[in-house]
Formats: structure tokens, sequence, C-alpha cells
């Protein structure tokens, strides 16, 4: 036969424990602001070191502690190592050129300039010195018709000299308006490089500096 279990002594019944408070063993949110290791990664993200140092070969460190341990920022390190929800083109569209990998960089410049040819080719896209020679030539035209109308005029009307003079001097005065106009546009209004627009076009904004174009590659669309 068993033997019953001891009895309980008198008194009040003992309380279980509580449960551990898991924000206790927690970093402070201030640590998040403070550069941070990858093992302070690795806690963060449970994810293994092999796998926080792949994520993070292109990023760099914000400082090294001793031992030249690599110090990261913890929201760029955060951005490397969870993966985005949502639409990726939707994301796209706040990248910049620089904000790709470095393998998608020398691609996505290929693609572009590829577009660009293919651009040129269908005729929606413009060299610059092509767009200014139209300009010229409709400068032309427009100065040789203003200054037909004073003769044009005196032939076909009764023109005096005084009204006459008077024409003259409007029309010149109009083909120096009209040239200085001309001369102050591209100073004045600029076309977007197509390099910008067709990244715009794509989700991918590329740096002010990566829109320069040497000059034999100035190209209006």
């Amino acid at each position: 036969m068993s033997e019953a279990p001891p009895k309980r002594g008198p008194g009040r019944p003992r309380k279980e424990p509580p449960p551990a408070d898991l924000t206790a063993a927690m970093p402070d949110w201030q640590e998040f602001r403070r550069p941070v290791n990858v093992t302070f990664l690795m806690n963060v993200f449970a994810m293994e070191r092999r796998t926080v140092q792949t994520r993070l070969l292109n990023l760099a460190p914000v400082a090294h502690e001793r031992g030249n341990t690599p110090l990261y920022d913890f929201r760029q390190a955060a951005a490397h190592l969870v993966k985005p929800v949502g639409d990726l083109k939707e994301q796209l569209k706040s990248f910049r050129v620089q904000d790709l990998p470095t393998h998608l960089q020398a691609p996505y410049w290929e693609a572009m300039l590829k577009r660009q040819k293919y651009e040129l080719v269908a005729g929606n896209l413009w060299r610059t010195e092509d767009v200014l020679d139209v300009f010229g030539e409709v400068f032309m035209r427009i100065r040789d018709s203003l200054q037909l109308w004073p003769d044009t005029l005196a032939e076909n009307t009764d023109l005096s000299d005084e009204q006459r003079e008077k024409l003259i001097e409007l029309a010149d005065d109009l083909q120096k308006d009209i040239h200085g106009k001309l001369m102050k546009l591209p100073r004045q209004r600029k076309t977007p490089n197509l390099a910008g627009r067709l990244a715009e076009d794509e989700g991918v904004l590329p740096e002010e500096e990566d829109l320069d174009l040497d000059d034999d590659e100035d190209l209006v669309g």
C-alpha cells in the first residue's frame, strides 16, 4: 500500500512565482540610438552571425570599438537585415541609385543607356545642338518675314515715310526681343535630363551628379 503524501503544514498556501518580466532583459531604447555591433544585432533579430555579416557587407560601419570591431547605425543595419514588406515597386520609387546593391548599379545604368539610344532612334529624343539649330532656323525665318513687312505694306498701301520708319523700328524691336528671349531661355528654363526622367519612370531616383552627361551626349527628351 502506497504511503499518503505528506500533509501541508498550517498557514497560507504558497503562491506560484510571478512570470518573468520579459522586458527586463531587453535593451533600453537609447541603446538603439548608439552604434551597435554584430552581436547586438544577432540578439535583436535572432539571426546567426554569418547571416548578419553577409547582409551588412555593403553597409559601412559608423565607428569601431576596441579590437577593430565594426559598429553600425542600428536603423541603417535594420534596413539591410529585415526584408521589406509591401509593394516592392512602390518602395523602389524612394530609392536612389547608390541605395541599390553595388552589383546592380552598373546593369541599371547600362539599361538606361540602351533605353536612351532607343528613344533617340524612335524620335522621342533630340540632341541639344539639334534643338538649338531648329530654334535658330525659326528665328531666321521670323526675322526675314519682319524685314519684308515695310516694303510689302509700302507697295500695297498708302504708307507714309513716317509710318514706314515706325514700322521698321517696331520690327527691329520685335527681332531684338525674340533674340534676347531665345538667348535667356536655356538659362531660365532647363529641360530635365533624360537620364533623370527615365530613372523616375523606373522608380529609382539618381543623385544630381549622376545626371551629368558629356557635351556630346547632351540630350533633350
